[in-house]
């Protein structure tokens, strides 16, 4: 008895690729002095990711709102 998927297209290549490339910057990222510059070399690696898409959201509303304020 297999515990797999058997669907033919689907495939977990664009996750894969997503960790590695994490991976990757995780490896070069020695010198970063914390986490939030480390998210954001991520981000910015990663820019059509649903996560890069939902932060430069949130970034574009925190503008609008402080846009208000002054």
């Amino acid at each position: 008895m297999s515990h797999s998927f058997k669907y033919e297209g689907y495939t977990n290549g664009p996750v894969e690729g997503t960790n590695n490339k994490i991976k990757v910057i995780k490896r070069v990222a020695y010198g970063f002095r914390n986490f939030a510059n480390f998210r954001i070399r991520i981000l910015l690696a990663l820019p059509n990711t649903y996560i890069a898409i939902n932060w430069k959201n949130k970034q574009a509303a925190r503008a609008k709102v402080q846009a208000r304020a002054a």
